[in-house]
């Protein structure tokens, strides 16, 4: 809703679609981020020394393309 509060420590996702996605897609594509993101093991390596503007951009169009294939589903 609207009064949500996200977790989220350096962004909140824009997410333009957000609003007319249901309950049960909303909870689909958080447990989905979910496992995608705690699969992959964590590293010490350039990826997570990037600056804080390409980071953004990068989670950006993780979360549209994440999105986009649980909408397809």
């Amino acid at each position: 809703g609207r009064n949500a509060n996200f977790n989220f420590p350096h962004f909140v996702p824009e997410i333009s679609s957000a609003s007319s996605l249901s309950p049960a897609q909303i909870q689909a594509a958080a447990a989905k981020f979910a496992r995608e993101e705690f699969s992959q093991p964590l590293r010490n390596d350039a990826a997570f020394s990037r600056p804080q503007s390409q980071s953004h951009q990068m989670l950006e169009e993780q979360n549209c393309a994440l999105l986009d294939s649980l909408l397809e589903d």
